[in-house]
C-alpha cells in the first residue's frame, strides 16, 4: 500500500507542473483502445475515439457499450448511466478536433512505421503543448518519436489489458521528456484510478522486463516435456492469478 502511494512522488517534479486535461483523444478502438476509453469516460473526460474506418469504429463503440453495460449490471447501477457516460464520447474516422485535445493516446498495432506516421501527423495537427502518448508495450519511445520534433512531450503510457480494470500504468520517459509531461501523466493516471509507475526507456520497460524470464522459464519447461497444464497449476498454487500458458492463450 505504501509503495503504491510512493509511485506518484517523482523526485524534482511537482504535481503543480502538470497541465490541465479536459479532452483526450484515443487512436485505436481495439480491445486496448476501448479499455483506455472506458477508463477516461468513467473519470469524466471528454474522449475523441478515432479508428481507421467506419466498420472498425462501429465494432469499437459496441465493445465499449457492452463492457460499460456489464459493469453497470454488476454494480447494480441505473442503466441511464450508460447514456450519461456516452455523451462524452466522440467517435470518428478523421483527425477533426484533435487541436482541442490536451492529450492523445495512440493504441494502434505494434508496428514502428505505423506509429511513426501517426505521431508525425499528430505533431502537425495538435496544439504545441498537447501530450503525445503511445501505449506500446516494448517499442523504444525514441524510435517512435524519430519522425517528430516533439520528443519532450512524447511519452509512453502503457496500460495493461483489460485497461479499464488493471490498476497499473507505466509512464515511460526519455532523458528529454519534460517535467510538465511527466507531471501531467501522473496526475491523469491517478484521476482515472490507476497506479502510475514512472520508468526509464529501456527494453521491456518494467512489467515486460520482469515477465520475459518468467515466460521463458515456462517455455523451457515445456520444451523439456513438462505438461503445460501442470506448469499452470503449479504457478496458480504458488499464487499467480493464472498460469503462463493460460495467460498467453487469453492475450493471444
Amino acid at each position: 500500500f505504501l509503495s503504491s502511494k510512493k509511485t506518484s512522488k517523482i523526485p524534482n517534479i511537482s504535481p503543480k507542473q502538470g497541465l490541465k486535461v479536459k479532452t483526450v483523444a484515443i487512436i485505436g478502438a481495439g480491445t486496448m483502445g476501448a479499455g483506455i476509453c472506458i477508463a477516461f469516460l468513467r473519470a469524466g473526460y471528454r474522449v475523441i475515439l478515432k479508428e481507421i474506418n467506419e466498420k472498425a469504429l462501429e465494432i469499437g463503440v459496441n465493445r465499449i457499450v457492452n463492457v460499460i453495460n456489464r459493469m453497470l449490471k454488476k454494480m447494480k447501477m441505473n442503466p441511464m448511466a450508460l447514456e450519461y457516460l456516452m455523451r462524452n464520447l466522440v467517435p470518428q474516422i478523421t483527425y477533426d478536433h484533435f487541436d482541442t485535445c490536451q492529450m492523445v493516446i495512440e493504441a494502434a498495432v505494434e508496428n514502428i512505421k505505423i506509429k511513426q506516421s501517426i505521431f508525425s501527423t499528430l505533431e502537425q495537427i495538435c496544439n504545441k503543448t498537447c501530450i503525445l502518448a503511445t501505449n506500446t508495450s516494448t517499442i523504444d519511445i525514441k524510435l517512435v518519436a524519430a519522425k517528430t520534433n516533439a520528443i519532450d512531450r512524447l511519452v509512453g503510457l502503457h496500460f495493461f489489458s483489460p485497461a479499464h480494470i488493471m490498476p497499473l500504468v507505466e509512464i515511460i520517459k526519455t532523458d528529454q521528456t519534460s517535467a510538465a509531461t511527466i507531471a501531467t501523466c501522473v496526475n491523469v493516471s491517478k484521476k482515472i484510478g490507476k497506479t502510475p509507475v514512472v520508468v526509464d526507456n529501456c527494453v521491456g520497460f518494467t512489467a515486460n522486463r520482469a515477465f520475459f524470464p518468467y515466460g521463458q522459464a515456462a517455455a523451457l519447461l515445456l520444451e523439456c516435456g513438462v505438461d503445460p497444464y501442470h506448469i499452470d497449476k503449479v504457478l496458480e498454487r504458488f499464487g499467480m492469478p493464472m498460469g503462463a500458458f493460460k495467460m498467453a492463450d487469453l492475450s493471444g
